[in-house]
């Protein structure tokens, strides 16, 4: 959690079960090869060569205490590369995305909720 700009804390009767990033990832691939859009959607390392790599880096996931209550805020800068045919072409898209959704002041549990708001 954060009490400022400056300042971050531990719950320390919490813990993530699993890496975040590695969480938000999977939700990803999940929701990508969900929607129909694509042949397949390759989650690690596989033996099928891609056309396209997805990589990004999950910048903040935090709660804040505001005038209007607490803020879960999910951060993340993706990077789509095209595979196939490299070249200076090669970058499809680079984004940051944010989420925040209002939650519950302090507890893990109700952060945990928010943010699962906050990745749909």
């Amino acid at each position: 959690y954060r009490d400022d700009a400056y300042a971050t804390g531990t719950y320390v009767d919490g813990r993530w079960s699993a890496n975040p990033g590695a969480m938000v990832s999977e939700l990803l691939a999940r929701d990508l090869a969900a929607s129909g859009l694509y042949r397949a959607v390759l989650h690690g390392p596989s033996a099928v060569p891609g056309d396209y790599q997805l990589g990004g880096e999950l910048e903040a996931i935090d709660e804040r205490t505001t005038a209007h209550g607490c803020v879960v805020r999910l951060a993340v800068r993706i990077l789509l590369l095209r595979m196939r045919g490299l070249s200076r072409d090669a970058v499809v898209l680079q984004q940051a995305f944010e989420a925040e959704e209002l939650c519950a002041c302090g507890t893990p549990r109700t952060m945990a909720a928010a943010m699962s708001g906050a990745t749909r």
